[in-house]
């Protein structure tokens, strides 16, 4: 194999290896802390919603499932932070996870902490959606930190030297 094609192959193994990562933490977490189930509307009242006015027997029903709604919608921003926390999490230990070979394993680490950058945009993205302004900036927060940290042994620091046994 040439040099080009180690080189293509290694990057494409990097970038595989940090995206799986990535999916493994997704659907770990979800696996293990499901979101909410999602109320179902009654009986066909939002087809009939839309054709027509609903009639006084049909309107409590309606509006019992418009609180359920609304209750959902409640747990369902409480499970986007605890998604976006726990992701984060476990895109600071990738990070670490990385950094703790990355002398060893150049390649491994590489697509491990791509990984972890994957997986902290992730976290990112389900705080957001939590609708929780504290919990996102606390993710937020810790995802400058990850990124400021791995940036400052990737792009500053030097490399210290291999000890070679003889």
């Amino acid at each position: 194999m040439t040099t080009t094609e180690t080189r293509v192959v290694r990057a494409v193994y990097t970038f595989f290896l940090g995206l799986m990562l990535a999916l493994f933490v997704g659907t770990g977490i979800s696996t293990v802390h499901p979101g909410p189930p999602e109320p179902e509307p009654p009986g066909g009242l939002a087809l009939v919603q839309e054709r027509r006015a609903l009639t006084a027997e049909e309107l409590p029903a309606w509006q019992a499932y418009e609180e359920q709604r609304r209750a959902w919608e409640d747990r369902a921003a409480a499970h986007h932070r605890d998604v976006g926390i726990a992701a984060t999490v476990a895109a600071v230990a990738l990070l670490a996870a990385g950094l703790a070979v990355e002398r060893r394993h150049r390649v491994l680490a590489e697509g491990v902490e791509l990984g972890a950058l994957f997986t902290l945009v992730y976290g990112i993205l389900r705080s957001l959606a939590a609708r929780d302004t504290v919990a996102g900036f606390v993710v937020v927060t810790a995802a400058l930190a990850v990124v400021l940290l791995l940036g400052w042994r990737r792009h500053v620091v030097p490399p210290a030297p291999v000890a070679r046994g003889g």
